[in-house]
């Protein structure tokens, strides 16, 4: 298969800065995984803001 070559569907250019507004990692990942997703999301230029999932909390009720 070519580089450009498309099988199936078709190609939609998006802007991934657009389309991500944050990004979460699971609650139970260590500081370094956080940090390393900071830090391969500034070198491939996405400079988003990198949140730790609350998802264990209790509810807000």
């Amino acid at each position: 298969m070519k580089k450009n070559e498309i099988t199936n569907g078709i190609y939609v250019p998006v802007s991934l800065d657009i389309l991500i507004e944050k990004i979460f990692v699971s609650p139970k990942a260590p500081k370094w995984f956080l940090d390393l997703v900071r830090s391969i999301s500034i070198k491939y230029g996405l400079d988003k803001e990198v949140i730790q999932s609350d998802l264990y909390n209790g509810p807000l009720y």
